[in-house]
């Protein structure tokens, strides 16, 4: 499996408008940045298989207590009930579904910030301050 970074024009054109001890570190914090927002979506893309596995397990013990299915593997303690893994099912999916929203607010975010930096920058002044 290939993972691909995806960065967008204006990153590396922000990158350029500093020194060179700042470009690393604006550089390293937008790739820590989009590292950090891909590992929330593959986190929420396994919770959001767990959450289908926890569901499925609830429908097995629910279908145990009804006796539609014959045995189900834990026979006695707290998981062995059906609401049980309802609860955790419901909880994981609400879950997954906020890691989702934070990797998508950040994108919109940072799409909204070039194009002020741009307009700031057509100033001859203001590029050639932040340029030195």
């Amino acid at each position: 499996m290939t993972i691909k970074l995806r960065l967008r024009p204006w990153d590396l054109w922000m990158a350029e408008q500093f020194p060179r001890a700042d470009r690393t570190r604006v550089w390293t914090e937008m790739m820590i940045a989009e590292a950090l927002r891909w590992s929330a979506f593959w986190l929420a893309q396994g919770l959001k298989m767990g959450a289908v596995v926890t569901l499925a397990m609830a429908a097995w013990r629910f279908g145990v207590d009804i006796q539609l299915t014959r045995n189900f593997p834990i026979a006695e303690g707290l998981w062995s009930h059906w609401q049980v893994w309802l609860a955790g099912s419901i909880a994981t999916g609400l879950l997954a579904g906020q890691l989702r929203t934070w990797f998508e607010r950040p994108a919109r975010a940072v799409e909204e910030s070039p194009v002020r930096w741009q307009q700031e920058t057509t100033e001859p002044g203001l590029a050639r301050a932040i340029a030195e």
